[in-house]
């Protein structure tokens, strides 16, 4: 049976055939490729443009919010707000975030990642993961803004003026809404 897979050379070493060796590294190669695809591949299609950093990510909790007062900006800057349910700074600012949302309309879009989600979908968990790996993420609750100035993250609880002032602080050119 081995004498098909190989042969042993003159210094007493197994030598597997090289096209085996080829088509097994070819196979695992293959595997990994599909494997990211099929996590990576249709969270890719629905990403959101205002994030080009993570394309690949869609959020879990889209809270979309109307106001009528007038804009000086086209800039929209998107804002994700990390929560834990045990977190009990975070159930505070959760509603300051949503209502901040609401006042800074349409310029802000907030989604909403809840910590316990992680477990269940690969797209929060991931997000969790970029933030971790650029260092924006360090505890709950994180607030990570990421508009034409780049990103940044504000960590730990702050009162609502806090939150708005450094949300708008995030725009290149501040809306109305921010005065």
């Amino acid at each position: 049976m081995f004498k098909k897979l190989g042969r042993i050379n003159n210094k007493g070493v197994w030598r597997m055939r090289t096209d085996i060796a080829l088509l097994s590294a070819f196979t695992i190669i293959l595997i990994a490729v599909v494997g990211v695809s099929v996590i990576f591949g249709e969270a890719q299609k629905q990403a959101p443009a205002q994030s080009p950093s993570l394309q690949a990510f869609v959020p879990t909790e889209n809270i979309k919010v109307q106001n009528a007062t007038a804009k000086t900006t086209t800039e929209v800057l998107q804002v994700d707000f990390l929560y834990a349910d045990w977190c009990e700074y975070c159930t505070q600012a959760k509603p300051q975030m949503v209502a901040i949302a609401s006042e800074l309309s349409p310029n802000v879009k907030l989604n909403l990642w809840n910590e316990k989600d992680r477990n269940t979908s690969v797209k929060t968990a991931a997000i969790y993961l970029e933030y971790k790996r650029k260092g924006l993420f360090g505890g709950f609750p994180t607030i990570v803004a990421n508009g034409e100035k780049g990103e940044s993250s504000l960590l730990g609880m702050k009162s609502k003026q806090e939150i708005k002032n450094w949300l708008c602080s995030q725009f290149e050119h501040s809306p109305n809404t921010c005065d």
